[in-house]
């Protein structure tokens, strides 16, 4: 069973990694964000707002000590990653070699966080799509809205949120 459980963490952690080959997120939209889009890629942890594609560097100054920090390798030649443990979250932060830290995908573990928009594991569908109106597509049973080179999944099981991740797509 143990073997089995690490052959699932290490085949998340390629997944996670391969996908640093097409990191792409931008800042800024180039043609002024929309005010709906504005703050929609990200979450709230005990009162820090932690949005991805931002540089990491005031996020991990509020945040405070992580439970743990692993550096992942190297992100196809742009820099290394790095994971970030927290109580209810996981965030991955690609440290650029022009010495930029920008947050590249984060995962929700448990009710402790939240999305901007109010929404935990534990949400109902409906408040999903109260909150972010319908999806741009699915996966499976998980709704997608994706905007800008930045994609949020937020997985539904039995009709309430099982899993949200954010993550910067190329």
């Amino acid at each position: 069973m143990k073997k089995n459980i690490f052959r699932i963490f290490a085949l998340a952690l390629a997944a996670m990694l391969t996908l640093c080959v097409f990191v792409a997120c931008d800042n800024s939209s180039g043609d002024g964000e929309d005010e709906a889009k504005a703050g929609v890629y990200a979450i709230e942890y005990n009162g820090t707002k932690v949005e991805l594609g931002k540089k990491a560097d005031s996020a991990l100054s509020a945040l405070g000590e992580p439970i743990s920090a692993q550096n992942t390798g190297n992100c196809g030649g742009l820099g290394e990653t790095i994971r970030y443990d927290y109580s209810a979250f996981v965030m991955v932060v690609v440290d650029y070699e022009d010495g930029d830290k920008i947050i590249d995908q984060i995962e929700l573990k448990n009710d402790g966080a939240e999305t901007s928009k109010g929404i935990y594991i534990g949400s109902s569908e409906a408040d999903v799509k109260s909150a972010y109106g319908d999806a741009d597509s699915t996966s499976g049973s998980a709704l997608v809205y994706e905007d800008n080179g930045k994609h949020l999944e937020i997985g539904i099981t039995d009709g309430a949120v099982s899993s949200i991740v954010l993550r910067c797509v190329g």
